[in-house]
């Protein structure tokens, strides 16, 4: 999965010097796009009770967005954005055998657009985003020979965590962009997501990952 998923972000990436582009943004012009690749976490899950410290919540997985801009100038747009990563689940060893890690984030956002050449072929911009989060992570732990729970005497996997909370959300990123002749919009984007998290139940207080993405979409208006 996250193979095919970087190849189709470099791929779309790769769309804006194959195709024959042009990058006139004028006000009033809107851009809808959907954007696909890797979402990598930052993040850790506390495994302390477990004898595991604080682990990585997962490996690197799935990324996908759904995006609008309005500019109001040709530098600058404003717009919506929702965008999910899940993460794929990692293994950690541990004395007494394996524990595992993994979660997601859904995000909401309002965001902020510069395109600082927005005249150019290839356009570079930054880009800026608060809203709301939903964050979810879970831990695993399977005991291996000579190792088996307590009360059974069996060394099936556990849950203790599995849990989600609901709160702020802020990330900021760069990116470069072009349109075809036929107003077909392409584009790679890498971003940093902060997402406020229960401490009482993820035994940290945030949530952060990377997203490295392609976009690809259409403009219209203006």
């Amino acid at each position: 999965m996250i193979h095919r998923n970087w190849t189709m972000a470099a791929l779309v990436g790769a769309g804006i010097l194959a195709a024959p582009c042009r990058a006139e943004i004028r006000p009033g012009q809107q851009f809808v796009t959907l954007g696909m690749g890797a979402g990598v976490p930052l993040s850790e899950v506390d495994a302390t009770a477990l004898g595991g410290g604080k682990k990585p919540l997962g490996s690197p997985g799935f990324y996908g967005s759904a995006q609008y801009i309005y500019h109001t100038r040709p530098s600058l747009g404003w717009g919506l954005e929702a965008a999910y990563s899940r993460f794929g689940d990692m293994d950690h060893n541990v004395f007494f055998g394996v524990l595992t890690t993994g979660g997601s984030v859904l995000t909401v956002q309002g965001i902020f657009r510069y395109v600082f050449l927005p005249e150019r072929k290839a356009s570079p911009y930054f880009l800026a985003g608060i809203g709301a989060n939903r964050f979810s992570a879970h831990l695993k732990a399977r005991p291996t020979p000579p190792f088996a729970w307590a009360d059974t005497s069996t060394n099936e996997a556990r849950t203790f965590v599995d849990a989600s909370s609901t709160g702020f959300a802020f990330s900021l990123g760069l990116g470069v962009e072009g349109s075809t002749r036929r107003d077909w919009v392409f584009g790679a984007e890498l971003r940093w997501l902060y997402a406020r998290v229960d401490k009482d139940k993820f035994g940290e207080s945030s949530g952060r990952a990377l997203g490295l993405y392609g976009r690809v979409g259409r403009k219209f208006g203006g």
